[in-house]
């Protein structure tokens, strides 16, 4: 009973699709992919750049502008982070270091009047 419920279920689903639908279903499933794709490499260029920023930091430029472009940095990854919805995916402590690093550019920003 419960088989015979299904197959017809799955019918009917699939009956309610006009045809040639499924190909319009798939290429919106590859664009979104390859959207998706793109912020995920520009999100991690942009990791890769933090990285190397923090270790010439750490390697003696402490310079102002220095850390200004590392804040900058740490701002743009924070803001991809959160608006597609990736914090979950993050330890925690590197979370909490973009946002220390992203109130601090948010600091330095000059105010709009």
């Amino acid at each position: 009973m419960r088989v015979t419920f299904f197959i017809i279920l799955s019918c009917l689903c699939f009956s309610f699709t006009k045809e040639g639908d499924e190909i319009a279903v798939i290429n919106e499933l590859l664009e979104r992919t390859d959207r998706q794709l793109s912020l995920q490499k520009k999100l991690k260029e942009l990791m890769v750049t933090l990285n190397s920023q923090e270790k010439t930091f750490l390697e003696g430029n402490e310079s102002k502008a220095h850390v200004s472009l590392m804040t900058d940095t740490a701002l743009q990854i924070l803001k991809l982070i959160e608006d597609n919805h990736y914090a979950d995916l993050f330890p925690s402590p590197y979370m909490e270091e973009l946002r220390l690093f992203a109130k601090i550019a948010n600091k330095k920003a000059p105010t709009k009047l």
